[in-house]
Parts: C-alpha cells; sequence; structure tokens
C-alpha cells in the first residue's frame, strides 16, 4: 500500500500471514508486506476489528484497512518479481472490501494489514512489548489467557503484566471504545518511534 502517504504506520498479525501461507504454493513472510509492526498472539484477521491499538507507551488509532499492490509480490530477500504475481493474486480471491461506500477508495486493491495514526504523545515501542487492543463496543471483546483487564475511558486499571503495573499515561480515547487486553506481542518493529 501507499502507506507513506496514507498513514505513518502499518501493522501485520503473524496469524493473519500465516492463514495466507495456507492458501499460497510458495509461503511469504512479513516482510513481503513491508510493515511497521508485526504481532503475535491475536486471531487470524482480528487485526481488522481493532479501534486502537497501545504498544508500549504509545496509541495509535486504526484508520483504515492497508491496501495492497503490486509491490507485496517481490521478493525482500532477492528482489525478484513472482512470476505468479503472488501473495497478491490469492489475496485477491479473499481479501477484497466488499463495503459499496468504501470499495471506490480501494479499487480492485485487497487489504491486509491496517495503518496506524499516531494519538499519543511520542513514545517508545520495543521488541517483546504487550499489544493492548480498543474494540467496538458491538464487538465481542478479544481475552486470552490470562485473562487481562478491561482497560476503558471511564476507569484506570493497571496492565497485569508485571512490567507494565502503573497507571496508563495516554489521553483515552472516546466512550465509543474501550481497550482489552490481549496476548498479542510484538514480534518486529520495523521503525523506531522515538
Amino acid at each position: 500500500g501507499a502507506y507513506p502517504d496514507a498513514t505513518s504506520y502499518t501493522l501485520m498479525n503473524e496469524a493473519s500471514i500465516a492463514d495466507l501461507n495456507t492458501r499460497l504454493e510458495d509461503p511469504v513472510t512479513p516482510q513481503h508486506f513491508r510493515p511497521n509492526f508485526v504481532v503475535k498472539g491475536a486471531r487470524v484477521l482480528e487485526e481488522d476489528s481493532w479501534d486502537w491499538v497501545k504498544i508500549g507507551n504509545v496509541v495509535f488509532r486504526n484508520v483504515k484497512p492497508c491496501t495492497r499492490c503490486i509491490f507485496t509480490t517481490v521478493d525482500p530477500e532477492t528482489g525478484m518479481k513472482s512470476p505468479k504475481v503472488e501473495p497478491l493474486k490469492t489475496l485477491k480471491g479473499y481479501r477484497q472490501i466488499k463495503d459499496p461506500e468504501l470499495r471506490p477508495f480501494t479499487g480492485d486493491s485487497p487489504v491486509m494489514g491496517i495503518h496506524l495514526g499516531l494519538r499519543s504523545n511520542n513514545g517508545n515501542v520495543r521488541l517483546g512489548d504487550g499489544v493492548f487492543v480498543g474494540v467496538p463496543e458491538e464487538e465481542e471483546p478479544f481475552y486470552s489467557p490470562p485473562l487481562l483487564h478491561r482497560w476503558s475511558s471511564c476507569e484506570h486499571d493497571v496492565f497485569p503484566i508485571e512490567e507494565k503495573m502503573s497507571k496508563a499515561d495516554i489521553d483515552y480515547p472516546d466512550s465509543s471504545s474501550s481497550f482489552f487486553g490481549s496476548a498479542a506481542n510484538i514480534i518486529a518493529s520495523l521503525s523506531n518511534l522515538e
């Protein structure tokens, strides 16, 4: 996608990439998508439903799905383009926007991952940081063992991860979103937020 023109950051989910790889003859890596962040521990395509993402002490807003272009077909190790136009061809088979209001903006481009906009002051994101996500109130929250505390705009709860045992020092999102802890962790950070 054209993420430098849309937002500064993109996030990929390791499980979503693994799911894509079950459909491909030749597996791809997160680097094919050139994301800023790769998380693990979330469910397949769960990132599509996240409103807010907190990594380390930095809060991001999910701006929109990340449309994917021909650059995903270039092997980041060799610089060679896939003669089969993969993974783009496969993504077009199951990851296209169907919403008629959004379709004019995405055209035939499939989506994979999300664009993030910075919503807090600059901070630090490190490999291994916990990832906390906000989902719309009407969606079923994602909890994974151990059950993590709900974090919303009307309560100040501490994070149940030892290194995060301090009050959140951010501007809270509006009350239409709540944060829920997820077992996701940053496994790759391809840009420095400092």
